[in-house]
Formats: C-alpha cells, sequence, structure tokens
C-alpha cells in the first residue's frame, strides 16, 4: 500500500472514530444530581408544544424538549393528542425521572422534573446559565447548567447538567391546545348574551 492511501485510510479511521466519540458524549451529556445521586438522562424526545404562561412567541407556541434515564416509545410519543399524558404513561423500571423543559425565549426555560411523584417546577434560577444555540422548527440545541453544581448539591437543591440537541418530532394540533391558546384573539372577548326566558306553562299569565 502506498504512503497516498494509507494516509487516506488512516484520515477515514480517526475520522470515523472521532465522530462516533462525539456522537457518544452528546448522547450521555445530559445529567442531573438528586440526593446526591447522579442520574444519566441518555434518551431525547422534542415537539412544538403549548406555552402554559401564554407569552410564547407564536399562537402561545414554545418547544418542548424532553430527556429521560431509559428509552422512550417514539411512535407512542407521535401518536398521543399530548405528549405530556404519554410521558407518565411511559414511566417502567427503565423510564423513572423525566425532565421536560419548555423553551419560552431565549432567555427563558420552564422546566418540570418527576419520578414517581413531582420534583421540580419552575423557570430558570440565577444559580444555573440557561443557553439556546438554536431554536427553529425544526431543531433544537442548548443546555441549563448549574454554575456550582457541587454547591447546589451541598445545599440539597438539584444540580443541572442539561444539554439537548435534538430534532422536532412534530407539532401538536389546535385540538390539543387550552381554549384560550386555540383562539387568543378571542379569549378575552366578553361572554354571550344568557338565553331568553322560558315561556310560562299553559293557563298561567305572564
Amino acid at each position: 500500500m502506498n504512503r497516498l492511501c494509507r494516509t487516506g485510510l488512516l484520515a477515514a479511521l480517526f475520522g470515523t472514530i472521532a465522530l462516533t466519540s462525539v456522537a457518544a458524549v452528546a448522547a450521555d451529556a445530559a445529567s442531573v444530581v438528586i440526593d446526591g445521586k447522579t442520574v444519566a438522562l441518555t434518551d431525547s424526545y422534542a415537539y412544538i408544544g403549548f406555552d402554559p404562561t401564554g407569552t410564547g412567541a407564536v399562537h402561545g407556541r414554545c418547544a418542548v424538549v424532553v430527556l429521560s434515564d431509559g428509552a422512550l416509545d417514539k411512535a407512542a410519543l407521535n401518536a398521543a393528542i399530548d405528549p405530556w399524558d404519554e410521558l407518565r404513561k411511559q414511566q417502567n423500571p427503565k423510564v423513572h425521572t423525566v425532565v421536560v423543559l419548555r423553551l419560552l425565549d431565549p432567555q427563558t426555560v420552564m422546566i418540570d422534573m418527576f419520578d414517581d411523584q413531582p420534583l421540580h417546577h419552575g423557570e430558570n434560577e440565577p444559580s444555573a446559565v440557561f443557553t439556546l444555540a438554536q431554536n427553529s422548527a425544526q431543531h433544537v440545541t442548548g443546555a441549563y447548567v448549574s454554575k456550582h453544581p457541587a454547591a447546589e448539591q451541598k445545599k440539597g437543591n438539584f444540580a443541572w447538567n442539561l444539554h439537548f440537541d435534538v430534532d422536532i418530532a412534530r407539532t401538536l394540533s389546535d385540538a390539543a391546545a387550552p381554549k384560550a391558546l386555540t383562539n387568543p384573539e378571542t379569549s378575552d372577548a366578553a361572554p354571550p348574551p344568557p338565553p331568553p326566558p322560558s315561556p310560562p306553562p299553559p293557563g298561567k299569565k305572564k
């Protein structure tokens, strides 16, 4: 084998190894510390859902990222009217801890975490850094990472190391939205007038 061919083969080999290593790191990059125990979040799923605060940029919608400690049933999530309900059904010995991030805007993320019971609900805090590198209808990339994970752990809080880089699987239909979000322009409209009174029974005067 001549030097040129050998060089090309080595370059291709190391390039493949490098790509494989990057993929492995990306898949294992997310984790959270709960009660001093690190939980690796090894699977992810994303969709365009509804902003519960009503401040989404487009008709109350926002990207929703799901991170879990086990393999998710993506087909069932795609088929569900609302993936949120389906996530609770998928909790089993393989999927126990689930983190849901709603990307409200480039500075704000709402985080829900649950296992057998709800563990956390709230928007990003000063003790962590939220970055959103890409937020489109096709793909989302970003992170939510505690500034001082060791200190957070000592205080009994959660230490976040949430990285995501995932394609958008679907956009929820308006049928899955709360009524006020389905028609935001008319959600504050006046109620309809009451129905007319019923006629009096026969034989009685008005």
